[in-house]
């Protein structure tokens, strides 16, 4: 776009699913046919989940492994933990991106703003299924809590530690409303997690 001097801003993200008639860019004047196309053909769609460069992917896979290992059926909560220590991993690599990524020409002009997945709406998905499913499992939610104050350990800015905080914040009101006994409740937040 730089060659016909117009600013886009990406509007999809990657890895979600698009509608027919979802808008998918914003430019700052209008396009023509032509343009537009362009445009169109250097975007990536496939009706499969592609791995790739799409993190995304995996924060669902390993959380829905962990939800899934927590079911009445299964109840294997050995491997909801070793689900939340690579997810741990994940959040502390996403942590470093930030909301918006930039194409830029060799004079660091920005011609392209692509919207990425954010840490808070990212973060929020995994916790509140993990809570649905882990509720009444200290174990679980131990290495959660261990989870959120790892990762408070590590923000970028303070955006990320508002959110975390809130994370926290939620993971034990869950915790006092499912939890009955007390001493497991007492060990919540341990510092060290010997168990996973």
């Amino acid at each position: 776009m730089q060659k016909n001097a117009i600013k886009i801003i990406i509007q999809l993200r990657k890895g979600q699913f698009i509608l027919e008639g979802t808008i998918g860019f914003k430019t700052e004047k209008p396009l023509n046919n032509e343009l537009k196309e362009k445009v169109i053909d250097t975007l990536l769609f496939s009706h499969e989940e592609l791995i790739g460069e799409n993190y995304i992917y995996g924060f669902r896979q390993i959380s829905e492994i962990g939800v899934k290992a927590m079911s009445p059926g299964i109840n294997d909560p050995g491997t909801a933990l070793n689900t939340i220590d690579y997810l741990t991993s994940l959040f502390l690599d996403l942590m470093l991106k930030a909301d918006f990524e930039y194409l830029t020409d060799d004079e660091q002009e920005n011609w392209v703003l692509i919207r990425c997945s954010k840490f808070s709406e990212l973060l929020y998905n995994v916790m509140a299924t993990y809570r649905l499913y882990s509720r009444h499992d200290i174990t679980v939610l131990r290495k959660l809590m261990h989870m959120l104050k790892t990762l408070t350990n590590h923000v970028i800015n303070s955006n990320q530690l508002t959110i975390l905080e809130a994370e926290i914040s939620e993971l034990r009101t869950d915790a006092n409303a499912n939890i009955k006994n007390k001493r497991d409740l007492s060990k919540l937040d341990a510092k060290d997690i010997s168990w996973s």
